[in-house]
């Protein structure tokens, strides 16, 4: 089986701590940790800095054996002063777009943003708490999979938004919940 994860810096996997970009080992990275755990290709599609796609041609090339879509973005938005029901319209144009079935997408709000040297003003974080609920409202209404990672606390690094090696392994935790709870059985 083929999952697909397409996301910002927390698919990709950036160590904040690094000053060119580094990443974590994949061995650490959440998607890395489920390929290990279920047996299965949980393909990292993640990029620094990634938004949510605006335009028709920077949708991704999703590769036609893909089992399930995952889809982890917000956060940029949520750093650029942008309310959480413009970034859920955003993903929801996003999403109607896209050329893949609805059924085999999996929606994930992102957790929430924390105090630190990135998140300084409370009203990002405030924001990215919204998240959950309105993407929640795009995955009934699209008839896509959803996960509310803003329920789940991960941890993050001295910039309040970019998980640590233990971020990616209670992402991978909490994620793998929500599989294990008859989730992959649907889409085989």
């Amino acid at each position: 089986m083929l999952i697909y994860c397409y996301g910002a810096s927390n698919t990709y996997g950036c160590d904040p701590r690094s000053y060119i970009g580094n990443r974590y080992p994949e061995g650490q990275l959440w998607t890395g940790i489920l390929s290990r755990r279920f047996g299965h290709e949980f393909r990292n599609a993640g990029m620094n800095g990634r938004k949510i796609p605006l335009r028709s041609i920077e949708h991704p090339a999703i590769p036609p054996e893909t089992d399930l879509f995952v889809v982890m973005l917000g956060t940029n938005e949520m750093l650029h002063g942008m309310r959480a029901e413009e970034a859920a319209l955003r993903l929801e144009n996003f999403l109607r777009e896209l050329d893949f079935p609805k059924e085999k997408i999996l929606i994930i709000a992102p957790p929430i943003l924390q105090k630190g040297e990135w998140v300084t003003q409370l009203g990002m974080a405030a924001q990215s708490a919204r998240l959950g609920e309105e993407f929640a409202r795009i995955a009934e209404a699209l008839g896509t999979r959803f996960a509310d990672g803003t329920q789940w606390d991960i941890p993050v690094t001295f910039d309040g938004v970019h998980f640590t090696a233990e971020g990616h392994a209670a992402f991978a935790e909490a994620l793998g919940k929500f599989f294990t709870n008859g989730n992959f059985n649907c889409i085989i």
